[in-house]
């Protein structure tokens, strides 16, 4: 009998432990995972880039635009000398 009775209290406090194991995650669940640096560096570095990708092509209309309401036109050759001087 007196083993049964130790038996009985190592099952309880073992129960009792995973109990309160399972409240804590619980509890530690709750809390938001915090932000890394890598992924901080690497938003900032997307909205970089988008904003560049932006310049760019407002650059390329502005030049497409200019082309298209251009009057004389100017072959392969005409732009190469024209760039040497």
């Amino acid at each position: 009998m007196r083993q049964w009775l130790t038996v009985c209290i190592v099952v309880e406090y073992n129960s009792l432990l995973v109990i309160i194991g399972f409240a804590a995650a619980f509890i530690i669940s709750l809390f938001p995972k915090p932000t890394s640096a890598r992924k901080i560096v690497r938003l900032r570095a997307a909205k970089v880039i988008d904003s560049l990708s932006d310049l760019y092509m407002d650059e390329l209309k502005g030049f497409l635009l200019e082309a298209k309401n251009d009057d004389h036109t100017f072959d392969d050759n005409q732009l190469c000398l024209s760039t040497l001087g």
